[in-house]
């Protein structure tokens, strides 16, 4: 199977992939995601892929204003 919905969360500053890392052990325990290799830090927003439209649903809902 593969990663093809994606979504973009607003995620500001550095270290923006361990930062979702962290925020989805805790919130979304059991949803599959595949993170780019890395994210500038310039950017605004970390593109996200999930496995089924109901894993990005569920992440769409759990996820707060902007990445902590």
């Amino acid at each position: 199977m593969t990663f093809k919905y994606r979504i973009n969360f607003p995620a500001c500053d550095g270290h923006k992939i361990a930062r979702f890392r962290a925020w989805a052990r805790e919130n979304l325990p059991n949803v599959d995601y595949k993170l780019p290799p890395q994210a500038p830090i310039r950017t605004t927003t970390l593109t996200v892929s999930f496995r089924s439209e109901a894993d990005r649903e569920a992440a769409r809902n759990a996820f707060p204003a902007t990445l902590p």
